[in-house]
């Protein structure tokens, strides 16, 4: 994909996410975000003393929804950490070492605030649960939103409440694979147990083999945002909550494809392909869109060169 292409999906993504109504700064951070994701790199906003800060909430109490963009921006501010360390390839191997082992430390500490955050967050707002047999849906869209390639789909007890969830399934989204390429590269066990694990976002309870892979666990939170078409897309919402699903549908797109998960993915094209009837032009485009930069690291990890421990 041409780079200016890519500046021409940010320009889209910019146009279609201004009419949200949640505050220019809100709108800006997401934006910026978007641009900051692609390109692997922290946003222009990004406070690295802000990750400094050990606490898990802070005087003025932010809004959850805040916590969680703020999360969103560390993972993409590792992400560039990652790529660079990756590529420095056989340098001084204790330096490799301390300096991967460093990278690992602070990805499960992001980890840990992600889940905790969001624990506090459906306190306030409450929690997604399995949609009625009943559940609303344009006629026209039926055949392509029901899947058995999923579990049942959410509903949520407000579009704010599924907005911050679909934020933070795509920081796991983001993270995970993280973790997965340090660990091979340092040729390491996890010796470390997913917060994951205790996390249930509606009753349920991931896998515990499925917490040993974290690439595999990144799976299982983007058919969690997968899940939340069907609610995001529900005639009443009108463009808004399609346009909340945009970017977090499109990074769980961009997972399934690289990873070779074609019936996924494919289903996500389908339903990228049905946006264009809520008004949303861009569906088209994100349909086929896999970040340049994602791919290549995605490829490089797939194809791993490990720095041996000995």
């Amino acid at each position: 994909m041409s780079k200016a292409v890519v500046r021409s999906s940010t320009s889209v993504l910019d146009k279609m996410m201004r009419p949200l109504p949640q505050g220019s700064f809100v709108v800006n951070s997401i934006n910026q975000l978007c641009d900051a994701i692609g390109k692997r790199k922290a946003p222009d906003f990004y406070n690295p003393s802000a990750w400094q800060d050990n606490s898990l909430q802070d005087r003025d109490s932010p809004e959850p929804i805040d916590e969680l963009i703020d999360r969103l921006a560390d993972c993409s501010a590792l992400m560039e950490q990652v790529d660079g360390f990756l590529k420095k390839g056989a340098e001084v191997h204790d330096q490799i070492q301390n300096s991967g082992r460093e990278l690992l430390f602070t990805c499960f500490s992001l980890e840990e605030k992600l889940h905790r955050i969001c624990c506090r967050m459906q306190k306030e707002l409450g929690k997604p649960s399995v949609s009625p047999a009943n559940v609303t849906c344009r006629k026209d869209f039926r055949s392509s939103l029901f899947t058995d390639l999923l579990p049942k789909p959410f509903q949520f007890p407000s579009l704010t409440c599924a907005e911050a969830h679909l934020i933070y399934w795509t920081a796991l989204v983001l993270l995970y694979p993280l973790i997965d390429q340090l660990l091979e590269v340092l040729q390491v066990s996890a010796g470390h147990v997913s917060l994951a694990g205790c996390y249930s976002p509606s009753g349920e309870h991931a896998n515990s083999e499925i917490t040993a892979d974290f690439t595999t666990l990144a799976e299982h939170y983007a058919d969690q945002v997968c899940r939340s078409v069907l609610y995001c897309l529900q005639p009443d919402l009108k463009t808004l909550g399609a346009q909340f699903l945009l970017a977090p549908l499109s990074q769980s797109a961009q997972f399934y494809s690289v990873h070779e998960l074609a019936e996924k993915y494919r289903w996500c094209q389908e339903v990228f392909v049905l946006l264009p009837q809520l008004g949303l032009g861009i569906g088209y485009f994100l349909k086929d869109m896999v970040w340049p930069k994602y791919r290549s690291s995605q490829r490089r990890y797939l194809t791993p060169k490990s720095i041996s421990p000995e």
